[in-house]
């Protein structure tokens, strides 16, 4: 009998801890470290480095002239820097170190935050440099580090027109004749792509008759949707948007007067509107 009460004590007791065992609740799994995102060091690294480098501003956003070989031309401009500099240099790319070929002063022993620097930049076109369009930049360097914010410098060079009967002269893009004749307004300059078979380009008239004759004939066909100054080079023009009430095309045209004589210059819109402003940047008249 006390064997068999033993027995049955045993087994309570093996059992009692059994229950313990499954009863007690398992420890946490260990968690791994989350990992950074990938980039994030990078780009804290890249926000420090932002903050600390130097960030320039130029007064313009970019500068384009328009020349023939052999001339030149000149412009002022501006910048500033977000931090102090030292040793600072401004030099344009090779692709028009060429065609600028000053930039003045072109060095800067310090500079200091935000102070609006002055520099004279000028072009000057070699006789041999083949007719077409450059593009580059100028930008400040400080030692072997160049800072991303630059200047973009287009320099247009275009084949030089001359016409001392009508007392003017121009520059034309590349791949673009002149033809000169006279109707019954007056003589005429055509300027339009070489070989098209239906030339759509630009007409460069000296009139015969005062402004207010040949806006009246134009009128008389044709309605003046806008009207618009600009003084260009030097020069006042007036610049007409005309439509025609039947649905016909669209015309530009600017027109001035140089001593007492009216020109005009202008043409179908489709055809001038993209090339008008900077063909009229080029006359000079005699």
């Amino acid at each position: 009998m006390k064997r068999s009460a033993l027995l049955i004590g045993v087994l309570l007791a093996i059992l009692a801890g059994s229950l313990y065992l499954f009863a007690r609740p398992s420890p946490p799994a260990s968690v791994p470290p989350t990992p950074a995102p990938a980039g994030a060091w990078s780009s804290a690294q890249s926000a420090l480095t932002s903050s600390t480098q130097p960030k320039i501003t130029w007064s313009q956003h970019q500068i384009e002239v328009i020349l023939a070989p052999t001339e030149s031309a000149s412009s002022d401009l501006t910048f500033s820097s977000s931090l102090d500099l030292q040793n600072a240099v401004i030099e344009a790319v090779p692709a028009i170190a060429d065609l600028l070929t000053t930039v003045q002063p072109n060095t800067f022993a310090s500079l200091s935050a935000a102070s609006a620097n002055a520099v004279h930049i000028s072009f000057s076109i070699p006789s041999s440099t083949t007719l077409g369009r450059y593009e580059g930049t100028i930008h400040v360097r400080t030692g072997s580090s160049t800072l991303p914010q630059t200047l973009k410098i287009i320099v247009d060079v275009w084949q030089p027109y001359d016409n001392p009967t009508l007392g003017i002269h121009f520059l034309m893009p590349p791949g673009m004749v002149a033809e000169a004749s006279t109707d019954g307004q007056g003589s005429l300059i055509y300027v339009h792509d070489n070989g098209e078979e239906f030339p759509n380009g630009i007409a460069v008239r000296r009139h015969a008759r005062d402004l207010t004759s040949v806006l009246s004939d134009i009128t008389a066909t044709l309605r003046i949707a806008s009207e618009n100054q600009q003084t260009i080079n030097g020069q006042t023009w007036t610049i007409y948007d005309f439509v025609d009430p039947t649905g016909g095309p669209e015309f530009i045209d600017a027109f001035t007067t140089v001593n007492g004589v009216v020109y005009q210059v202008g043409g179908k819109a489709l055809s001038v509107g993209g090339t008008l402003q900077n063909f009229l940047t080029t006359i000079a008249f005699n």
